[in-house]
This record gives structure tokens, C-alpha cells and sequence, in this order.
């Protein structure tokens, strides 16, 4: 099973990156199960990507997202 977790861009009025962490946490539990074959995590809140890069991954054929 693939598996994408996305935290999507925004512009941050301050940059904690403490707020980012259960993305962070969640992908580390998933991918130390045995129920995920492939877990991909994308952070894109801190301004490290665009929407149309997000876009084209939501469409990457991911089976839970």
C-alpha cells in the first residue's frame, strides 16, 4: 500500500517547526508497521515547494492520502 502524507503550503505568519511534528511522527509509525509497503511525507508548509508540485503529487496514484 502507498501511503502520502502532506502538509500543505501556506505562508506562516511565524515559523514554529514544532507544529510540523505529528507529520513527521505519523510517517515514522506507519513506516515501522507492516501495513504500509511505502509512506511517503511532504512538509511543504515551509515554503519548500508550490501548489502545482503538490498537485502533481496528489495525482501520483497514492492509495491513501
Amino acid at each position: 500500500m502507498r501511503v502520502l502524507l502532506v502538509w500543505p503550503p501556506s505562508v506562516p505568519m511565524y515559523f514554529n517547526a514544532a507544529h510540523h511534528l505529528p507529520l513527521w511522527a505519523v510517517a515514522s509509525y506507519l513506516r515501522g508497521g507492516d501495513c504500509a509497503g511505502s509512506v511517503k511525507a511532504l512538509d511543504a508548509g515551509v515554503l519548500n515547494c508550490t501548489w502545482a508540485e503538490v498537485a502533481r503529487l496528489l495525482t501520483a496514484r497514492y492509495d491513501v492520502v
